[in-house]
């Protein structure tokens, strides 16, 4: 049912390059049908679905959960659409997006069993929030979250729990191959009929005082360059694309010190063809780890291919797609590679040495794909996708995967559900569009 193989290559090293550019307002992309929160009519074999009004606060019937300890949580507005979050013990951060309220940001506390919205509103303001990036949190009083185009929150709680946020933003420059593209910004790709879309946009540290953000193809850290106040520093852009028409993207990162932070991101090309992109920074160097060129296939109607660089290795095939990745252990690297790839990545000597164990066909069908990975340990994996919650134990040695039930009532959720991550095994998140699915048993 598990199909796995294992690519190594040795490892090239790259300097940070990039050019400053202005950087424009990116457009709203075109919206997801699922993005709205509307849930999909089940096909002649489903049991039935549930829409986003079965998490409206009045309804008592929404607190029942899955047989496997997913709980709904009761949401302020049922047409909320769940990006991204942050949990921490106790209590969780998220960005969402609605077509009535814009972005928003919201708190999660256990205790009090609501969410409740903690940002300014200013990020609707002045052709702001187009679209949301990530969230991350370093404590329960500190939170930096991305809106387009290009901007960084940052809000501090000086006082727990009573004191008002007080929040910042910077804006962060273009450093793309072609700066204010129509798709600056946000990328759709595809698999089998579905796509989603990525955006090329967060803000991720190893502590409060070591943070990241990515917009487009740079990735920044939050630091003096010259001993004056800190500010959004750009140290690396992936400028080095075949044709000029293209850009290269970062979608998430992750680490476990100062001195080991990855990233993970693209080579889009057309709706099926992309090409896997990870960069390692290690002892304040950045090095690709992974990486191939866009190149025509052999025949005019064949799809691009992925031709790895010389001295790094290609993952992924054709459907190389870098949008979640983890690090549960240094020197390793753990990402939802395309639509049902997982992949781990792990520093060996001078290069790097990759597994690939792809979801089976029977848990995600060809209209389906994985949209959201989280590792809770090396040898545990959780997949969100369309409806689905996927698990995975030591998915390459002879692991298996298995669906994790989300059904309530008898009947299945068929939203997508744009990101699952959690503080372990048993306080774990999966939100999407119309939910905010928390589960803590085991």
């Amino acid at each position: 049912m598990r199909h796995m193989s294992v690519l190594a290559a040795p490892l090239l090293v790259l300097g940070a390059i990039g050019a400053c550019a202005s950087s424009e307002d990116a457009p709203s992309p075109p919206q997801n049908p699922d993005d709205a929160g509307n849930g999909v009519l089940p096909d002649g074999n489903s049991e039935g679905t549930v829409d986003a009004a079965a998490n409206d606060a009045s309804d008592a019937e929404s607190r029942l959960c899955s047989r496997d300890g997913w709980c709904p949580t009761p949401l302020p507005d049922g047409d909320l659409v769940f990006k991204d979050i942050w949990p921490l013990p106790g209590r969780a951060f998220a960005i969402a997006s609605s077509p009535t309220l814009g972005a928003r940001v919201l708190e999660w506390v256990d205790a009090a069993g609501q969410w409740t919205y903690i940002d300014d509103a200013t990020q609707n303001e002045g052709g702001l929030g187009n679209y949301v990036g990530r969230i991350w949190a370093p404590s329960e009083n500190e939170v930096y979250y991305g809106v387009s185009p290009g901007i960084i929150y940052h809000g501090i709680r000086p006082v727990a729990p009573q004191a008002e946020w007080s929040w910042t933003r910077s804006r962060l420059d273009d450093h793309s191959v072609n700066p204010g593209s129509s798709n600056a910004g946000y990328v759709t790709h595809g698999g089998g009929f579905s796509t989603a879309q990525e955006y090329a946009l967060g803000v991720w540290g190893t502590g409060p005082d070591d943070v990241y953000a990515w917009y487009l193809n740079a990735i920044f850290h939050w630091k003096s360059d010259d001993g004056g106040p800190p500010s959004w520093v750009m140290e690396y852009a992936a400028r080095d694309v075949p044709e000029t028409n293209q850009n290269l993207y970062f979608f998430g990162a992750a680490g476990t010190s100062p001195d080991d932070v990855w990233f993970g991101g693209a080579r889009p090309g057309d709706r099926y063809t992309s090409c896997a992109l990870v960069v390692h920074k290690a002892a304040g160097e950045y090095r690709r780890a992974a990486d191939a060129i866009l190149t025509p296939g052999p025949n005019p109607w064949d799809s691009q291919r992925c031709v790895a660089l010389p001295d790094v290795q290609a993952i992924g095939g054709e459907d190389g797609w870098i949008a979640n990745i983890q690090s549960p252990a240094p020197g390793v690297a753990i990402m939802l590679n395309g639509v049902r790839g997982v992949t781990r990545l792990r520093k060996v000597g001078e290069g790097y040495a990759s597994d690939v164990s792809n979801i089976p066909n029977s848990l995600i069908g060809p209209e389906d794909m994985g949209l959201s990975l989280w590792s809770a340990s090396e040898n545990e994996q959780w997949i969100s996708g369309k409806g689905i919650v996927l698990r995975a134990e030591n998915a390459w040695d002879t692991g298996a995967y298995e669906i994790s039930t989300l059904a309530l009532r008898g009947a299945p959720i068929r939203a997508d559900l744009f990101r699952i991550r959690g503080t372990s095994s048993t306080n774990l998140w999966a939100i999407g569009a119309g939910y905010a699915l928390h589960k803590t048993s085991p």
